[in-house]
């Protein structure tokens, strides 16, 4: 019997998001996900000239992405504009959250390296 105050972790679970589960490419970008448990860990690469509302609109067939993102900036600077107008600039070392109804863009020559952790990653980019 375990001492009171003793926590057990009944597993710890590893995948490597350089073998993706799953990879869904589409113009300018690349996304990999991994799903460990009940979460999936997106990492999308988004190249300079990047734009949401041209890139992955025709895929997602919404006037805005309308997925939930929280997650961390690895490189590269990305531009985020809510339907309100407002925006918000992300850069290296960045934590985020991005709420349903935006838009967002590459900013500069480096591609834009994002890691995400919100379960709606298994509809992001995912064609209809």
């Amino acid at each position: 019997m375990p001492a009171r105050g003793v926590v057990h972790v009944g597993m710890v679970a590893t995948k490597s998001l350089d073998k993706a589960d799953e990879t869904r490419s589409f113009p300018n970008g690349v996304s990999e996900m991994v799903t460990i448990g009940e979460t999936m860990i997106g990492r999308a690469r988004f190249e300079p000239g990047w734009r949401w509302s041209n890139d992955v609109k025709p895929i997602a067939q919404t006037d805005r992405c309308m997925i939930l993102h929280t997650g961390y900036c690895i490189s590269g600077t990305m531009t985020i504009q809510a339907d309100d107008g407002t925006e918000v600039t992300i850069t290296p070392g960045d934590g985020y959250r991005i709420e349903p109804g935006h838009d967002g863009w590459v900013v500069g020559s480096e591609p834009c390296v994002l890691v995400d952790f919100s379960r709606q990653m298994a509809e992001y980019a995912k064609p209809r």
